[in-house]
């Protein structure tokens, strides 16, 4: 018995294969001081398309886009600044 608990904290080595034919399309929504983080996160998975980005301090996320690019080769990013009261503005 002792010999099977013990087993449960082997090291996994069993390859996981990851089907990349479809990409998952990912919009980053607040380029804050976590964004980076999240941004090199979905660089390193295979599966996953960085498409958007947006924050609502105007000119932010177009700020946080242009060094991405720079700094792991994305672009043509649309980076939206968005106003959460422009749409009650628009509507009235």
């Amino acid at each position: 018995m002792a010999d099977n608990i013990l087993d449960r904290f082997k090291e996994n080595t069993e390859e996981t294969i990851i089907d990349t034919s479809r990409k998952i399309r990912v919009g980053i929504i607040g380029t804050g001081w976590i964004a980076e983080a999240h941004l090199e996160s979905y660089r390193h998975q295979p599966d996953v398309e960085i498409v958007a980005g947006a924050d609502l301090v105007e000119g932010k996320a177009e700020a946080f886009f242009d060094q991405a690019e720079a700094y792991i080769g994305l672009s043509d990013l649309p980076a939206l600044d968005l106003d959460p009261l422009a749409q009650d503005e628009e509507e009235t």
